[in-house]
C-alpha cells in the first residue's frame, strides 16, 4: 500500500512539474529582445540607474527564470567597447556603447550568454567597435552569431543541439551606404537579412542534419508600430524557404503573432532589458514585449511567450513580468487559433505547438 501511495506521489508531482512549473524537459532554451545597460542613454539624465543601483538591478525580476534555463540568446543592442569617439557620431541618432567588463560581468552572473549582434547598433563604433566586442565575449566564454569580420562569419548560424538560429539585420540603405553596417566578402559587419542567402543556409543545414529546427532571428520592422508589409513579405518568404520559425525584434514592442503554412511567426518579441527612457507615450502604444521559451519534452516542441512590462519611466528601469490584468490585454491583443494561455511559476504565458 505504501509503495503504491508513493508511486503515486510520484505521478502526481511528476505531472505538476510538467503542466505547471515546465521544469522537467528535454531542451529549455530563451530568447530575449532587445537588450543594453544603456550607457549612453544613462550618462546623460540626472541620476544614472546603473550607477545608484548597479548593473544587477535591471535584471532582478527574471533571475529565476535566466538561472534555470539551459541557454539564454538574446539581441545585444550595443556594442561592448571603452572607444572614446564613434566615427558615426555626428551622422547617427543613437549611437550605443556598453562597459565592456561590467556588462559582461553582469550578463555572465544572469546566464545570458549567447547573443546576436545582427541589428542596426553592433556597428556604432565601426569595425574596431566590433572587434572589441567579439574580444569581449570571446575572452568571457561567450558566444556571438550575426556579425563577423567577414560575410562568412557573419552569416555563421548558432546551433545547440538540434536548433539552428540564424541572425539577420534587414536591409537598410543608409546603414549601408552611409554607416557601411553589413559584412561582405573581406569588410566586417552585421548579417544582412537575404531570402535568397538564407535560403541556401537553410538548404545547407538541412543536408548536414535534416532534422534541424531552423530558427530565423531577424532584426527589423518600425520603432514602437505593428509589422509592417516588408515584415510580412519577408517572413513567408522565409517559412518558404523552409524556416520553421520566426522570432523577430527591432520595434522595441511586443508585434503580433501569425501562424503561415502551420508555422509561427513572431514579428517582434520586443525589448527585454533596455535602459533607455523610451517612447512609449509619444507614439501611444502599450510597453509590452515578450520572452520566447522553447521547451522540448520527449519529441514535442513548444513556445512559450511571456508578457512583460518594459516601460521604464514606471518600473525605473527594472522591466517585470505582466500583471493578470496585463496579460488579459496581451492575450486579447495576440488572440489567433492555436494559442493555449497558461501560467507557471514564473509567470503568464501562451503557448503554441511548434
Amino acid at each position: 500500500m505504501k509503495k503504491l501511495l508513493f508511486a503515486t506521489l510520484i505521478l502526481f508531482l511528476t505531472s505538476c512539474s510538467l503542466t505547471n512549473s515546465g521544469d522537467i524537459t528535454k531542451t529549455d532554451i530563451l530568447f530575449l529582445g532587445d537588450t543594453s545597460f544603456g550607457e549612453n542613454y544613462q550618462e546623460n539624465l540626472d541620476e544614472s540607474i546603473l550607477e545608484t543601483q548597479g548593473y544587477d538591478y535591471s535584471l532582478e525580476q527574471f533571475t529565476s527564470m535566466l538561472d534555470s534555463s539551459e541557454v539564454v540568446i538574446s539581441n545585444l543592442e550595443t556594442p561592448l567597447t571603452d572607444l572614446e569617439e564613434s566615427p558615426l557620431e555626428d551622422q547617427k541618432s543613437y549611437v550605443h556603447w556598453s562597459d565592456t567588463a561590467k556588462a559582461t560581468k553582469a550578463y555572465k552572473k544572469a546566464n545570458i550568454t549567447v547573443f546576436s549582434l545582427a541589428n542596426n547598433h553592433s556597428m556604432d563604433y565601426g569595425t574596431e567597435g566590433l572587434e572589441q566586442t567579439l574580444e569581449t565575449l570571446e575572452e568571457n566564454q561567450m558566444t556571438a552569431f550575426g556579425a563577423g569580420l567577414t560575410e562568412d562569419e557573419a552569416m555563421e548560424p548558432y546551433i545547440y543541439g538540434d536548433i539552428a538560429v540564424i541572425a539577420s539585420f534587414e536591409f537598410k540603405e543608409s546603414y549601408d551606404e552611409e554607416y557601411n553596417f553589413y559584412a561582405d566578402e573581406n569588410t566586417a559587419g552585421v548579417n544582412q537579412l537575404s531570402v535568397v542567402q538564407i535560403t541556401e543556409q537553410i538548404q545547407t543545414l538541412r543536408e548536414e542534419n535534416p532534422d534541424y529546427f531552423i530558427i530565423i532571428f531577424p532584426h527589423w520592422g518600425d520603432n514602437y508600430s505593428d509589422a509592417n508589409t516588408n515584415q510580412k513579405l519577408l517572413a513567408h518568404q522565409l517559412i518558404d524557404a523552409g524556416a520553421d520559425l520566426i522570432l523577430g525584434h527591432g520595434a522595441h514592442i511586443m508585434q503580433e503573432v501569425e501562424s503561415y503554412k502551420d508555422k509561427w511567426v513572431i514579428y517582434s518579441i520586443g525589448n527585454f532589458m533596455f535602459n533607455s527612457p523610451g517612447r512609449y507615450e509619444k507614439y501611444d502604444v502599450e510597453p509590452y514585449s515578450l520572452i520566447a521559451r522553447i521547451v522540448e519534452l520527449g519529441q514535442r516542441k513548444f513556445l512559450q511567450l511571456y508578457p512583460i512590462y518594459t516601460d521604464n519611466t514606471v518600473t525605473n528601469y527594472q522591466s517585470r513580468f505582466a500583471t493578470e490584468e496585463e496579460f488579459e490585454e496581451v492575450y486579447e491583443e495576440l488572440q489567433q487559433d492555436g494559442l493555449k494561455r497558461g501560467k507557471n511559476s514564473y509567470g503568464y504565458y501562451v503557448r503554441v505547438s511548434l
